[in-house]
């Protein structure tokens, strides 16, 4: 067992910097996710090495690594701040109005027709909480890049998250008036390879595995744009340049497209909201995460209810 040096000094900002920085991975990564200059990092986390007596990591110009006294303390200090800001938490969380900020992170195409219209009812009941909201398509590391949630679909990789699941994403093909005006609705899978598609990259043809009252369908159809950009297509379909494969839920209700063929579905993901598993969930985002069920919920009634019209 490596032995270190005790100081009084040491507060517990320091000592967060430093956990923040092996978390991240580096002193960039972390000051970036703290929201201070890289030198205050480095700073901090030299001083911390001044107080205890002791090399916490080594550095060089392309990695970071602890010491064997870094991974020591680090194991110690990560586990009580985590108990500090449960703590923290827990008394926040008494007061009457809940307040803090709410880091967010979820796909681009989720912005207009599920977020937006949540985030503003949101904010408006609960005014001392602010929502920092990042929309991508990368995966996020939630500890790194200090999100308290982030919604996502698919199939998710790293089992120490907590995970709630928000239900499933069937998708659909869906066309606006525009396009329907120019060049008609498609009556039968028949008709699918005389239209245009919104297709994925490189294109120009895509399969679509189609499932309908007769069972499973395989289709070949081309499209005169491919992208891999999700909001680009929601766009695209809505200025009536093809057809496009779209989330089922918020494109009926939401984005005002016709769904073309509506016996017919896609396979789809499921849809999830993760939590950093070592984090006290707060009230300011348990209500949030809340206000994503309710919406999520809503939205399906909504979309179930115009396909059935």
């Amino acid at each position: 067992m490596t032995t270190v040096a005790t100081s009084q000094t040491t507060d517990l900002n320091t000592i967060a910097v430093f956990v923040k920085v092996v978390e991240s991975g580096g002193f960039t990564a972390g000051a970036k996710a703290l929201g201070i200059p890289k030198s205050s990092a480095s700073r901090r986390v030299k001083q911390l090495e001044d107080d205890l007596g002791v090399r916490l990591l080594q550095r060089t110009t392309r990695r970071l690594s602890l010491t064997e006294a870094g991974r020591e303390y680090f194991e110690r200090v990560s586990n009580a701040l985590a108990g500090v800001e449960e703590a923290h938490a827990a008394v926040s969380d008494q007061q009457d109005a809940p307040r803090g900020i709410v880091r967010v992170a979820a796909p681009s195409d989720w912005g207009s027709w599920l977020l937006a219209p949540v985030v503003a009812s949101f904010v408006e009941k609960y005014p001392q909480i602010r929502i920092d909201l990042m929309l991508t398509d990368r995966q996020v590391d939630l500890v790194r890049d200090g999100f308290d949630v982030a919604l996502t679909t698919g199939p998710l990789a790293d089992s120490s998250l907590m995970v709630r699941p928000i239900g499933s994403m069937p998708y659909g093909m869906f066309v606006s008036d525009v396009y329907i005006e120019r060049h008609g609705m498609p009556a039968s899978v028949e008709e699918l390879h005389q239209h245009n598609f919104l297709v994925p990259r490189p294109g120009p043809t895509a399969r679509l595995q189609l499932t309908g009252p007769g069972g499973p369908v395989s289709v070949v159809v081309r499209g005169s744009v491919s992208t891999d950009d999700r909001a680009f297509r929601y766009e695209a379909v809505r200025a009536g340049i093809g057809i496009g494969v779209l989330p089922v839920s918020g494109c009926v209700a939401h984005m005002r497209l016709q769904r073309v063929l509506p016996d017919y579905e896609l396979p789809g993901f499921a849809s999830h909201m993760i939590f950093p598993s070592t984090r006290h969930l707060p009230l300011r985002v348990a209500l949030f995460r809340d206000a994503i069920l309710e919406a999520f919920a809503q939205r399906k009634e909504e979309c179930d209810a115009a396909t059935k019209r």
